[in-house]
């Protein structure tokens, strides 16, 4: 199975979510298949996501999605606890 570094992801990037069109923000793990993201879809949640559902976005993309979610990412001050 292939993971998110394989996949060409790091820490601190984003990604979109295949099938949703979600915007993912990768926080850990990206060594393995299910890499910690923080994800902004109806709601704004912390957690596993499947490597193989992450698709790249082009980095000036990036930049914007940043500046767009910079308030949201603040909110979540609290370490983030992992069943």
């Amino acid at each position: 199975m292939a993971t998110a570094k394989k996949l060409g992801f790091k820490k601190g990037d984003w990604a979109m979510l295949r099938g949703t069109g979600w915007a993912a923000k990768l926080l850990s793990d990206v060594h393995t298949a299910t890499p910690v993201a923080m994800v902004f879809g109806w709601e704004t949640e912390a957690g596993s996501v499947y490597a193989h559902d992450l698709v790249k976005i082009p980095y000036n993309h990036q930049v914007l999605l940043e500046e767009e979610h910079e308030q949201k990412v603040k909110r979540f001050k609290t370490p983030l606890t992992i069943a």
